[in-house]
């Protein structure tokens, strides 16, 4: 059921964004499993993954204020 509903809201999120744009925004996922995991699952803390996670971060909000991520698609070659 989640698969469903995530591939429902790509084909939204596609239509109104680029997917270079999309695409980057999914690494919150890596950050937000590295929290749920301490947190849950008694994970130890990592320097390391922390560290990579504030660069992950930082990718993202840089894509995010991109100012080509609402420009329309290609839709071919004329």
């Amino acid at each position: 059921m989640i698969y469903a509903l995530r591939a429902v809201f790509w084909l939204l999120v596609g239509k109104r964004y680029q997917l270079s744009f999309i695409y980057p925004v999914l690494g919150i996922n890596y950050v937000l499993s590295l929290f749920v995991g301490m947190l849950i699952f008694d994970e130890p803390f990592r320097l390391r993954r922390l560290v990579a996670s504030v660069i992950i971060l930082c990718g993202v909000i840089l894509i995010t204020y991109s100012k080509e991520k609402n420009e329309p698609v290609n839709q071919g070659a004329t």
